[in-house]
């Protein structure tokens, strides 16, 4: 896999010390790619602090290409919340 690119909102501010919760979840499932959605928040207010997203690429790195998912990498990622 690869990252193709990558994106952040930032929402308000977390300083050293602040205790954080991440949330990850699978976004859209395309042929060779899929998006991984991301929510950071403060643990404590549950105050969103930043979202994210990036999309990974199936990528062959012997020819130099992206190649499709296989069928298996696409259950495990529709199970894990694909939409």
């Amino acid at each position: 896999m690869t990252v193709r690119f990558r994106d952040c909102d930032y929402r308000s501010q977390a300083v050293f010390g602040d205790e954080l919760e991440v949330r990850m979840a699978v976004g859209r499932i395309g042929r060779s790619s899929f998006d991984l959605l991301y929510e950071i928040a403060q643990a404590a207010t549950g105050q969103k602090v930043a979202d994210g997203k990036t999309v990974m690429v199936s990528f062959d790195y012997t020819t130099v290409r992206s190649t499709p998912l296989s069928e298996e990498s696409r259950l495990l990622l529709e199970r894990l919340g694909g939409v």
